[in-house]
């Protein structure tokens, strides 16, 4: 204030305050100095504005516009090493199959396969975080997926844990993989249970929410309004400072000790949350445990997506013709050879122009 009457500084400024009632609130300062005919400060005009939801919405815009770059980088990466692991993987198994094959050799190969396996399963959780998985989409209940789950995560935990689930009897449906929610709630009661290693108590609750229009910012981060099933993941851990919470969706990112933990876990979560248009809210203090809020819009009932499937190896499959469009070499010969062994006929292509010739020059392929 003292500089602004000077004439050395501008009042232009922000501040945090703190309410009687806990909250924290943003404020900002804008005005001007109002001088007499000879110069002399009289007086200040200006406004104290309350920025808190401005200030909640340009940091949610600059978490999204990061983990969007991560995971444009990481899923080009999880890309070109899952091709090149789909070639070892489909060459060690053709190598398997061989009857001539020496002992010392067969054991080498199985460590190659057992080896990429490992890799290509670490590239699917990259790809999960950037989003670039196929989903088998169907209309589903998060009451009855959580409700699946319930044995399989209490198998998960330590004798020292306590798992509560209360179902909420959430009416919506969600459009979304069933398996990958599955995945979704594995990976955050494993996240739980580590963060818990002397014991505690971890709660599952399923609920409806819904946003209305009028909610923005830090009370919305950003969610459309409307309709929303929420499953909400609760632990009585050690709890994340700030700053580990605005990183815990990173790739790689982990507090854990040196080989106890990939960081894949959490940006797995967010990446299949995130490609069924779900959004999460993370709520943590240093010794105040975890919770995690996941919201996935309500969608109206719909007919379950299928997806056409391939009975490897199976008699039934000779006199069809498959079509491999792959332009990277390799890859298309080991998915052509494994077509070809399954008893398809294979036509190939390695670009668009040349699908179309393939497909152009082979109409009578396709009437079969």
């Amino acid at each position: 204030m003292q500089r602004v009457l000077t004439g050395s500084g501008k009042l232009d400024y922000e501040f945090r305050i703190l309410l009687p009632d806990g909250r924290v609130r943003w404020l900002a300062d804008v005005g001007r100095v109002v001088n007499d005919p000879a110069g002399k400060p009289l007086y200040l005009i200006g406004i104290c504005m309350d920025v808190t939801e401005r200030k909640a919405v340009e940091e949610h815009l600059r978490d999204t516009q990061r983990l969007h770059a991560v995971g444009q980088l990481a899923g080009g990466i999880a890309h070109e090493a899952n091709n090149q692991m789909s070639v070892v993987l489909g060459a060690a198994q053709f190598l398997l199959r061989r009857s001539d094959l020496a002992p010392t050799a067969r054991q080498d190969v199985e460590f190659i396969r057992q080896a990429a396996e490992r890799t290509a399963a670490i590239t699917q959780q990259l790809l999960a975080f950037s989003r670039r998985q196929i989903l088998q989409l169907q209309d589903v209940h998060l009451d009855r997926v959580v409700g699946s789950m319930e044995p399989v995560l209490r198998r998960s935990l330590a004798e020292n844990h306590e798992l509560i689930v209360r179902l909420g009897q959430g009416q919506g449906l969600v459009r979304a993989d069933p398996r990958q929610l599955e995945q979704v709630l594995l990976n955050l009661i494993l996240n739980a249970r580590d963060a818990m290693p002397d014991g505690g108590r971890l709660i599952i609750e399923t609920g409806d929410t819904a946003f209305v229009a009028e909610e923005t910012g830090e009370e919305a981060g950003g969610r459309p309004p409307g309709p929303y099933a929420t499953i909400v993941v609760k632990d009585t851990g050690h709890g994340m400072d700030r700053v580990t919470v605005q990183r815990v969706f990173e790739p790689f990112f982990t507090t854990k000790a040196l080989g106890q933990g990939t960081g894949l876990g959490l940006p797995v979560v967010h990446g299949i949350v995130a490609q069924i248009g779900g959004y999460i809210e993370v709520e943590s203090e240093p010794g105040k445990g975890a919770t995690f809020k996941l919201h996935f819009p309500v969608v109206s009932p719909g007919r379950p997506a299928e997806m056409a499937t391939i009975d490897e190896y199976s008699p039934a499959n000779h006199g069809r013709v498959a079509l491999v469009v792959e332009d990277d070499s390799p890859v298309r010969t080991m998915a052509t050879r494994g077509l070809i062994e399954a008893g398809y006929a294979v036509l190939e292509a390695a670009h668009g122009r040349a699908t179309l010739e393939v497909v152009r020059s082979h109409k009578g392929a396709w009437m079969s």
